[in-house]
């Protein structure tokens, strides 16, 4: 299907379906393309409550994220904002028909966390959530299902300490047999040739569209929330057959961005694992179309995988039982050419026994993944890119209290997170990911600018990219600045940046995963007020 623009608002809508009524194509309407009209955004009228307060207690390993109430806490996702905060969603089952969006956060690095929910939301799944630093939009960004009436959703939290700048919408198109929504966490990419610059997100839906119909189809999102457009694609199966579609992931910044989930092949009578990547390339408008893109196969037969992205690094772990046995194992494939080749390994084997449902972080050749097996969750490591593994090691400090399915865990640069019903119920458990490096970044002003990165994690940060941008203003020397850094656990680094202009600007740091903002005003090379 080819790409187009959408653009969300009344106005729009009202002009495309009375030119579909006078029988006038929509302009930028071309075959297979989600219509304009489709896509318009409202809010969504919930209101904020807080849940409550967890503290860890000495020696306890595992700390308690949700609430400890007597609904289920499950599908849990973990980011961090550019304060250091780290922050984590899940979806609340209050009954049959009753889910809300719920999240937590931890300014301590997760000895403490304050937990809220939205009220009055009807079947509000799937919530998951990341940091956006994109062209038209700074802060968090979730999405999220409404399968009681069929809507697509997304919600932003200006101040995660704050839950009155949650704000929650959704399209009121209808979306029949919702299935799932995912987000990648995503920086900004000076310099890139398209026109859209913001969150990318992904949906599986059944898909009905002039002569389409195609039942858990996957879609991907760029949408600009502040300026009301964006782009979408379904894949319309011209090239690889991928639907029906189930536990999607994805990674990447804003258009380069790498997708990845399962499907049932009824010809092998097994799934398999699809992969394709959407990439700007200039004059190439199939590049960033999902069923177009030159980028795509199926990687191997297998079920629920991961993705994570480092640089040219890419990893895709999954469950795989292709052997004597028929027990499930976790495989691993990696590339380090940004996916133009592939390999695989095998991260953990113990037959008879199930491993399941893994989930991957990747900084550098540092390679993270967490499965269950036996109800239990474990961490392994890869310190080349995916390529041999080490010695699992069990994060969960209550034996066989780990719950098995899809999206039951989640790792990042900040933690682990994973869904534990040692108290009766499902709640969600945090962990530290140790033997990881974690960095924070505070930016001050002055003469030039200093960004102060420090590494927090157990694990030196080795020649990580770290890039200072300045837009706004008029910035007619050192608009951005790239250099690496390498920190050793408990360790920082300066970094200067020595710009000269005048007017009001945004100073935004990049370093690894970590990213922060600060706003100023620059005279000649002095930068001042930066907040």
């Amino acid at each position: 299907m080819k790409k187009k623009k959408i653009v969300f608002g009344v106005f729009v809508v009202a002009i495309a379906v009375m030119m579909i009524l006078s029988g006038i194509p929509a302009a930028n309407e071309t075959k297979g393309s989600t219509p304009s009209w489709m896509k318009n955004v409202v809010k969504l009228p919930v209101k904020m409550i807080e849940l409550g307060k967890s503290v860890a207690t000495a020696g306890d390993g595992n700390v308690l994220v949700s609430d400890g109430s007597e609904y289920d806490d499950v599908m849990p996702g973990i980011t961090t904002d550019d304060k250091g905060n780290i922050v984590v969603t899940w979806t609340q089952q209050q009954g049959i028909l009753v889910a809300e969006i719920a999240y937590a956060y931890s300014s301590d690095d997760g000895q403490t966390w304050a937990s809220f929910a939205t009220q009055g939301g009807e079947l509000l799944t799937h919530s998951d959530i990341s940091w956006q630093d994109c062209k038209t939009y700074t802060g968090l960004y979730g999405v999220y299902l409404d399968e009681l009436n069929n809507y697509m959703g997304m919600y932003t939290i200006e101040d995660v300490t704050d839950p009155t700048t949650f704000q929650g919408m959704y399209w009121t198109s209808e979306a029949p047999e919702l299935i799932y929504a995912c987000v990648a966490d995503n920086t900004y990419l000076e310099g890139q040739y398209h026109d859209v610059d913001g969150p990318a997100c992904m949906y599986i839906f059944h898909e009905i569209y002039d002569v389409y119909d195609i039942p858990a189809c996957p879609v991907q999102m760029i949408a600009d929330i502040v300026g009301g457009s964006g782009e979408s694609t379904f894949d319309g199966q011209s090239h690889l057959v991928t639907a029906p579609a189930d536990n999607p992931d994805m990674t990447g910044v804003n258009m380069d961005v790498h997708y990845v989930w399962d499907y049932y092949n009824e010809t092998l009578e097994n799934y398999q694992i699809v992969w394709k990547k959407i990439i700007p390339v200039e004059g190439d408008t199939d590049s960033t179309d999902i069923e177009f893109t030159p980028y795509q196969q199926y990687i191997d037969t297998g079920r629920d995988p991961a993705i994570s992205k480092s640089g040219d690094n890419v990893v895709i772990v999954y469950m795989n039982n292709d052997n004597t046995d028929g027990d499930w194992d976790i495989k691993c494939a990696y590339s380090n050419d940004d996916g133009a080749t592939w390999s695989t390994s095998t991260i953990t084997e113990q037959h008879p026994m199930d491993e399941t449902n893994p989930d991957v972080y990747i900084a550098g050749n540092n390679v993270y993944v967490v499965y269950v097996s036996d109800g239990n969750l474990y961490l392994v490591k890869s310190e080349n890119g995916g390529a041999t593994w080490g010695e699992p090691k069990q994060i969960n400090d209550v034996d066989g209290t780990v719950v098995a399915e899809p999206g039951c865990v989640d790792v990042y640069e900040a933690g682990i997170v994973w869904e534990d019903n040692r108290n009766g119920n499902i709640d969600i458990y945090y962990a530290p990911l140790s033997g990881a490096a974690r960095l924070q970044i505070s930016i001050s002003g002055g003469f030039g600018i200093t960004v102060h990165i420090e590494n927090i994690g157990t694990e030196a940060a080795e020649n990580v990219p770290c890039s200072i941008e300045i837009t706004g203003g008029l910035v007619i020397m050192g608009k951005s600045t790239e250099t690496t850094v390498t920190i050793n656990p408990g360790e920082s680094v300066d970094v200067k940046a020595m710009p000269i202009g005048i007017g009001p600007v945004t100073v935004t740091v990049n370093a690894g995963s970590a990213s922060a903002t600060a706003k100023g005003f620059i005279l000649g090379p002095f930068v001042l007020g930066l907040k």
